[in-house]
């Protein structure tokens, strides 16, 4: 299982590329940030996987999909 989740304008990050603003997250933070991806924190679905609601550990709210 693939996901992936990005942070556009983000400061701070490991990762992050200074080009696109994009950052990187390994599964364990994705699970961690999206409750384990609870149906409740599951804000969409389409032909190219779900998305969920996340909260980062710095407290910013984010979306991950998982493809």
């Amino acid at each position: 299982m693939d996901s992936y989740i990005q942070q556009w304008g983000a400061e701070h990050g490991k990762n992050q590329s200074p080009e696109d603003g994009a950052r990187s997250f390994t599964f364990r933070e994705l699970a961690a940030a999206t409750r384990n991806f609870r149906e409740v924190n599951l804000i969409g679905e389409g032909g190219f996987g779900r998305v969920y609601k996340g909260r980062l550990e710095t407290g910013e709210v984010s979306c991950c999909k998982q493809l």
